[in-house]
């Protein structure tokens, strides 16, 4: 079954109805498996680098493997902070309040940021003395604390974009495998681009912090604070309003 996208556009605000339904500690948990996913494929992203040396080829093989974290959420169930944002199609279009909205947002970035802190533990308790792999992930660490505030907001608004093209593209079909051919290629894209996705960087600057790498925590959490205000503003704005204004929810259209 294919959907369009007019028909995405009005079945949205009712999944965004069930989703701050659920209970809270069940919500925690979902998003603390998103997490986790996040944290697999970012974590891969690193020892990609440490398999292949030649920059360009590790980062086009990571931007193809990537994919698999998001898969992986879609597949079992998870919450994602990056794709929740799409929420507000469900308060513009009064089904959810604010408050229910700020309720589920919040929930879900604690516990995306708990399954990336235990993933990132998990794999550098796991991998004593694997220096390379050490070094590949606090140098991917290093080079985003460089960022300004503005440019990391930026990318992440770029990334948020892409990332909730993806998750509503998924919304087209019930197939396991129409959903994880639809959300590929925007997730390829965001990567390929080095956009700033605040979930996969929970699990970097972790995992650099548990690897003493010497990442200074400022830069991590200015990085932070940008990433997530751009993801914010990516999906929350700029993609679910071009949806809200391109088809109303509720309201027949062509």
């Amino acid at each position: 079954m294919f959907r369009k996208p007019v028909e995405i556009a009005q079945a949205y605000p009712a999944i965004g109805e069930g989703k701050v339904a659920a209970p809270a500690i069940a919500l925690l948990f979902r998003a603390m498996l998103a997490g986790a996913c996040v944290a697999f494929a970012t974590m891969c992203s690193h020892s990609i680098a440490v398999l292949i040396s030649d920059p360009g080829a590790s980062k086009l093989i990571g931007a193809l493997l990537f994919p698999t974290g998001l898969g992986m959420i879609l597949l079992c169930g998870g919450e994602l902070f990056t794709g929740n944002c799409l929420l507000t199609l469900s308060v513009w279009s009064k089904k959810i309040s604010l408050m229910q909205l700020l309720k589920n947002l919040t929930l879900v970035y604690l516990g995306n940021l708990l399954g990336s802190l235990l993933i990132a533990w998990l794999a550098i308790a796991s991998r004593p003395g694997d220096a390379a792999f050490f070094q590949a992930t606090v140098y991917a660490a290093s080079a985003k604390t460089l960022l300004s505030f503005e440019v990391a907001m930026l990318r992440g608004i770029l990334c948020n974009i892409l990332v909730c093209a993806a998750v509503w593209m998924s919304y087209s079909t019930d197939s396991a495998t129409g959903k994880l051919l639809a959300m590929y290629l925007p997730v390829v894209l965001f990567i390929l681009c080095g956009m700033e996705h605040c979930v996969a960087n929970m699990y970097t600057f972790s995992a650099a912090l548990l690897a003493r790498g010497g990442v200074p925590l400022y830069g991590v959490l200015r990085n932070l604070a940008a990433s997530t205000l751009g993801n914010i503003l990516g999906g929350s704005v700029f993609f679910a309003g071009a949806i809200w204004m391109s088809f109303p929810v509720n309201k027949q259209t062509v």
